[in-house]
């Protein structure tokens, strides 16, 4: 049977000012009190704009797309545009999963649909009409792909908008002309302060009249803003959840976070944390100058899936250019993580703690619990050593920095002689590159070498890091998947951003770590300890980057004091690498066993 307007109109009259209704009825969905609002608001004819900010596990994706589905099909001919900064990562693997998942959904409550629309992968289009009556996804890092779509009834629908450029926004502007009605639903997570994103609650208030907040349910006391209520058109009574209430308003939601998982981030990343404060409270956090690295740079890497500079070291051009951070931790409640970085890009990272859940690798590969409980084999320097040397293969790295301080010598000592080329890193080191001869010391002084105003080597490994994101070098995409996310990206994320740069009162900057910020943590917490925890995935990425974007080149080869060389040094004698792989620039030079000599040879044979 042929669709035809009339039919189409009997069907679909009833929804299309009542999208609650055709969630509820047609596709099987279930809102929430917030998601309701923001549907009915929606579908107001003088409503044309609305943007969602929440933090994450509210829902919000699913309302974008009950929202593309619900305009799709009840406006004849219409056009549905959904976007987001990435295709694979986010227009496909999450904005049109979702649909497709909705799509399946309503298949079962209302299978007469099938005989009306069809789904592709990013594309969900009227059977008899496919060409001019359909959903689509693009991605909108290029704004020009935006540009060009026109129908008498259109919708954009826009995903993780926090890390959208400006051009794109009045790209879709844009589409507004010529239209007889226009729908945009803007939705992400909170992001930086001067994002544009951000900037609707704080610059565009009065175009964008029709804003919603959620923060978790368990905040409600803490933060005492005052909830939304909807009016019962009939009584006139408050009511949550069902009848829209114009303007800005906030909600409360109990998905995502328990009350013991945000107590846990609060002690973990501490209060003032800008991931805290956005990821958890829903709040865009503020700009901050002593900030090592901002807000809106760490959001920018996340959603970055190669750096994009032709012919750069650290792009994916460079395929060779393959590198390992390490820090080390044996016991407490601090991590062992290891990153790999080919170039800018984090190809694979692991945890190691006592927490298995944010355990990444397999303990049984690396020796298994056991007979201490308080020193479990699987966290020993002998399988840490084993598990950077299998990944060291496995990826064809040609450097691993470890961290040299403590435990992490004896790792370095292992490594180094299973025939790999290691930098160890000891963060109260000099900066590297400061002329050895006194002579030439005097003239770099004269010429204020910005060199001495670095307190020492970890200021400046992170300030060659806090580079490599403002350069766009950095890329963190493939860490939002599966347990990494929990695992590796969120601790992450948070460390990056509660790192801290000081400067002292001789001019000297000084980088603080998180664990080390005199923070509200001692009045707060019980145990103020939980909120000194060290920030090993900042360093893990701090080493790794300092070879793969090539800071380690500050260093001349077989150059600077036995000291100096030993602590953030490069291979001494022709050839850059070690393990029988040459090194850019160097001579190739023999293999060496990947298991080493000796009586080590007998502990590493257990692991590798």
């Amino acid at each position: 049977m042929i669709i035809t307007p009339a039919i189409h109109e009997e069907l679909f009259a009833e929804y299309r000012r009542d999208p609650v209704r055709f969630v509820v009825r047609v596709i099987g969905g279930k809102p929430d009190a917030w998601q309701c609002d923001a549907l009915d608001n929606l579908a107001l004819a003088d409503v044309w704009n609305e943007a969602i900010m929440t933090y994450r596990g509210t829902g919000k994706t699913s309302v974008g797309a009950w929202a593309s589905m619900w305009y799709l099909m009840t406006r004849w001919e219409s056009l549905v545009v959904t976007t987001a900064p990435t295709f694979n990562k986010q227009v496909r693997d999450i904005q049109w999963r979702e649909i497709h998942l909705w799509w399946n959904r309503a298949l079962i409550k209302s299978p007469w649909l099938a005989a009306w629309f069809e789904i592709d992968v990013t594309r969900l289009k009227a059977r008899d009409y496919p060409n001019t009556w359909f959903a689509t996804g693009i991605a909108c890092k290029e704004p020009a792909n935006l540009e060009g779509f026109r129908a008498q009834h259109m919708m954009v629908y826009m995903d993780e908008a926090k890390t959208i450029a400006k051009a794109a926004y009045d790209a879709i502007h844009g589409m507004r002309a010529g239209t007889t009605e226009f729908k945009w639903l803007v939705v992400s997570s909170p992001g930086g302060p001067t994002r544009e994103h951000t900037r609707i609650w704080t610059h565009y208030t009065e175009t964008w009249p029709h804003r919603i907040k959620v923060h978790p349910y368990a905040l409600r006391f803490e933060l005492r803003r005052p909830e939304a209520h909807g009016v019962d058109p009939v009584s006139g009574k408050p009511m949550l959840g069902r009848f829209v209430i114009r303007g800005s308003r906030t909600y409360y939601s109990k998905r995502g976070w328990t009350p013991e998982a945000i107590v846990e981030r609060g002690r973990d990343w501490g209060k003032t944390n800008p991931w805290y404060i956005a990821q958890v409270i829903g709040d865009p956090p503020t700009l901050e100058s002593d900030r090592l690295i901002r807000y809106d740079l760490i959001l920018e890497a996340q959603a970055r899936e190669y750096c994009e500079a032709a012919g750069c070291y650290c792009s994916a051009e460079n395929s060779d250019n393959v590198t390992i951070g390490v820090d080390v931790a044996r016991s407490g409640t601090d991590r062992t993580v290891l990153i790999v970085m080919r170039g800018g890009k984090v190809i694979h990272a692991d945890s190691i703690s006592r927490d298995l859940e944010m355990t990444t690798v397999d303990i049984n590969t690396l020796g298994g619990r056991g007979t201490d409980p308080k020193r479990p084999s699987y966290r020993s320097i002998m399988a840490t050593a084993a598990h950077a040397v299998r990944l060291a293969q496995k990826y064809k790295a040609w450097g691993i920095a470890i961290d040299d301080v403590g435990l992490g010598g004896g790792v370095t000592d292992i490594v180094r002689a299973c025939g790999f080329y290691v930098v160890p890193i000891q963060h109260g080191a000099k900066p590297a590159g400061i002329p050895e001869k006194p002579e030439d010391r005097k003239a770099a002084e004269r010429r204020n070498d910005p060199i001495f105003r670095l307190a020492n080597a970890k200021t400046q490994l992170a300030i060659f890091l806090r580079n490599g994101f403002d350069q766009g070098h950095v890329c963190l995409a493939d860490l939002n998947e599966g347990a990494l996310q929990d695992a590796i990206m969120n601790p992450l994320s948070a460390q990056l951003g509660g790192a801290r740069l000081r400067t002292d009162d001789r001019g000297i900057l000084h980088v603080e770590d998180p664990d080390e910020a005199q923070t509200e943590a001692a009045a707060f917490f019980d145990d103020p300890a939980e909120a000194k925890r060290s920030p090993d995935h900042f360093h893990a990425l701090m080493y790794a980057w300092w070879l793969s974007g090539g800071g380690h080149r500050k260093l001349k080869a077989g150059g600077g004091s036995a000291r100096h060389q030993g602590r953030l040094g490069r291979p001494s004698g022709p050839g850059a690498i070690r393990g029988g792989m040459s090194a850019p620039g160097g001579s190739p030079v023999q293999p060496i066993s990947p298991v080493g000599v000796g009586g080590q040879a007998v502990h590493m044979g257990r692991f590798l």
